[in-house]
């Protein structure tokens, strides 16, 4: 099982690098051309700001799963550091039980609004880009993320000597 989760943790990894590294490089391109732009012919990329809106997007609900992988989340631990080792495992697992359902909750309140988003027909200002597509990262987002505490709680659970924090950082347990 725990081969599986690892594998299973390593493609999502590889996926999400993936889409932080592109829109990133995407938006330091962008950022780059426009300036340049501006600066030797006095005008603007006109999409320029459009796309960088949509990365950052993308940057930030990928980056969430990115942040549970590695443990870099921010989080309240003055009563978990407070609590003897034996029960800090069963806090752990419980804790990112629930975030998962949290975000597999939030992920279906989000798919509802793009259905709206989509019946509405909504387009985006200068590209006219079908804001249901552009929303589509939020729970690509949400559910990378929930995965990634689903797979964490999994590993903290099955894995004895262990504590998870994220699925690629560990504690002694």
């Amino acid at each position: 099982m725990m081969k599986i989760l690892t594998r299973i943790n390593r493609i999502l990894g590889k996926i999400e690098y993936g889409i932080l590294s592109l829109s990133i490089l995407l938006m330091a391109a962008l950022l780059g051309a426009n300036a340049i732009s501006g600066n030797l012919f006095h005008s603007s990329i006109f999409f320029a700001n459009e796309i960088n809106q949509l990365l950052v997007l993308a940057v930030t609900f990928i980056g969430l799963s990115n942040a549970a992988r590695c443990g870099k989340h921010i989080s309240m631990t003055a009563i978990y550091d407070a609590l003897p080792q034996k029960w800090k495992r069963a806090v752990n697992v419980i804790t990112n039980l629930f975030v998962f359902g949290f975000l597999v909750f939030l992920t279906i309140l989000i798919v509802q609004y793009i259905l709206r988003v989509r019946m509405y027909g909504r387009t985006s200002t200068v590209l006219a880009i079908p804001m249901y597509l552009v929303y589509s990262i939020v729970p690509i987002g949400c559910i990378l993320g929930a995965l990634q505490y689903l797979i964490t709680s999994l590993l903290s659970f099955l894995d004895g000597a262990h504590i998870y924090t994220g699925s690629e950082k560990q504690e002694a347990g």
